[in-house]
């Protein structure tokens, strides 16, 4: 409590510089249209880089989890290839025979 009452002291006209400048420009801001559609556009700005800073983090941090999501996709996807040209590979021959078609089939 001390050094924050000793911070207070020795920089005090630092700090009441500060919060004069604050209120004057509130002030300034909100009674002027233009500086207030300047100030708007620059904190959407800045809130809007900040957010897209802060999603391209947390995009980069879920790759881990995206890239499992792929591993196992294209696991299921192999077998699936490895069964269907299992079955391809046994039933190369039809037989015209077994069913009545109007089209004729050639091995």
């Amino acid at each position: 409590m001390q050094q924050i009452l000793s911070f207070l002291l020795r920089n005090q006209n630092t700090l009441l510089f500060l919060i004069l400048f604050s209120i004057g420009f509130g002030f300034t801001v909100e009674s002027h249209s233009y500086h207030k559609s300047k100030w708007i556009s620059s904190t959407n700005f800045l809130s809007g880089s900040i957010f897209g800073v802060g999603n391209s983090v947390g995009s980069y941090f879920d790759l881990k989890e995206t890239n499992d999501v792929l591993v196992e996709e294209n696991l299921r996807l192999r077998d699936e290839l490895e069964r269907y040209r299992n079955t391809t590979s046994q039933n190369t021959t039809i037989d015209s025979t077994s069913f009545t078609s109007p089209y004729r089939f050639y091995d």
